[in-house]
């Protein structure tokens, strides 16, 4: 839905085997799958898809940050990133947003 079709790549032979010349495919009376322009089917027009766009949104998460040097197994409980709208720092947990889990959610 959305393609459009452009210019004609039907070869004529009363033209000596060239192409007629239509630039864009316009559906008729009588079948929507035959041109206006030149009669040819929809076929032989070259197909243009709609691009798909898709809207990309980064959300940082879990704080990776290590609190105890000593066991470098304890990290924050902090589970999103919270902006303190200043700088880059977290309002929850007072780290930098790069100790935070990156993910980028794509939507169509």
């Amino acid at each position: 839905m959305g393609d459009k079709y452009l210019e004609c790549h039907k070869s004529h032979a009363n033209l000596g085997g060239k192409i007629d010349g239509c630039q864009e495919f316009m559906g008729s009376q009588k079948s929507m799958l035959d041109c206006d322009i030149c009669g040819c089917h929809r076929n032989f027009h070259r197909k243009v898809e709609a691009p798909v766009v898709l809207v990309t949104e980064v959300v940082y998460t879990k704080c990776n940050n290590t609190r105890d040097f000593k066991f470098q197994t304890t990290v924050d409980g902090c589970q999103e990133f919270l902006s303190n709208g200043r700088d880059l720092g977290c309002n929850a947990c007072s780290c930098n947003r790069s100790f935070h889990q990156k993910e980028i959610i794509v939507k169509k």
